[in-house]
């Protein structure tokens, strides 16, 4: 499996964060059609948002079939050290992997 994971530069206000994150899932939704996964869960316990993603309390993510043998993740994620969230891109490969194997083999 091939992976590609890109995350966006981080920042320590939610709306900001979020706004990125709808207008990301916009454009894969226009790209991709509807997604065949999202989670998101934004009633935390805090007022400060970004304390509760960096918890758990809060969660985004959206799973979209990029391909038979791929898909595309969206998602986001906090960074407690940094006290800030980014939103984060990940492409996942199975194709890559067979036509590598395919490589492999006619190697030996």
């Amino acid at each position: 499996m091939s992976l590609i994971n890109v995350c966006f530069p981080t920042t320590n206000n939610w709306n900001t964060l979020y706004m990125q994150y709808c207008n990301l899932k916009e454009s894969l939704t226009e790209k991709y059609g509807e997604p065949y996964e999202c989670e998101e869960d934004l009633i935390g316990r805090r007022q400060n948002k970004i304390i509760d993603l960096i918890n758990g309390d809060i969660s985004c993510n959206t799973n979209f079939s990029a391909s038979v043998m791929g898909k595309v993740k969206l998602s986001l994620s906090g960074y407690e050290d940094l006290r800030e969230g980014a939103v984060c891109l990940t492409y996942t490969d199975l194709l890559s992997v067979k036509k590598q194997k395919e490589i492999d083999d006619d190697d030996l």
